[in-house]
């Protein structure tokens, strides 16, 4: 967004359908595919939707780019605000299952790792950074471990997977 209005302020009541229909057509004309595009217009959305308490701006979140074609992978994308986010670090339930499954979801935002390689994260390669090798694509990766990811690897021990089994 920054590339497309360069140094100039705006503000919400500059983000309209002409708005929305020149920056479609500055994504368009870069060396970009279709999904990316459509990623780009979802994470508008849902920092729009974020605002979304103040009426004049939700009738632009059905802006359509079906004539785009692409992945379907990313038709439904949707990110956590940073409230969102807050609370689910302060949701807390007596359920031992449920928590397991925020805490697993917290360290998924925190490392973007996917489920399995979460399960493959510990005292060995997870202390101060994480280095790993994803299970999926086999890429290296080295991550800086957050202080909510240790404090959550540090509760079960670093053995994510022995608390999945129970």
């Amino acid at each position: 967004l920054k590339d497309f209005i360069g140094e100039k302020q705006i503000n919400f009541r500059d983000i309209n359908e002409e708005f929305l229909d020149k920056f479609l057509d500055f994504l368009m004309n870069r060396d970009i595919v279709n999904d990316t595009i459509k990623k780009k217009f979802k994470y508008l959305k849902t920092f729009l939707r974020g605002v979304g308490n103040v009426n004049h701006y939700t009738h632009y979140l059905k802006y359509n780019l079906s004539h785009l074609k692409g992945n379907k992978e990313f038709e439904n994308i949707y990110t956590l605000t940073d409230i969102e986010y807050e609370r689910m670090k302060d949701f807390e339930v007596e359920d031992k299952k449920l928590m397991y499954a925020r805490d697993l979801f917290l360290i998924g935002c925190t490392t973007s790792l996917r489920y399995a390689d979460i399960f493959e994260l510990n005292e060995h390669n997870a202390v101060k950074i994480i280095n790993l090798t994803t299970s999926k694509t086999d890429a290296d990766i080295k991550l800086q471990v957050t202080p909510l990811t240790k404090m959550l690897l540090e509760k079960y021990n670093y053995n994510l997977v022995q608390h999945f089994r129970k």
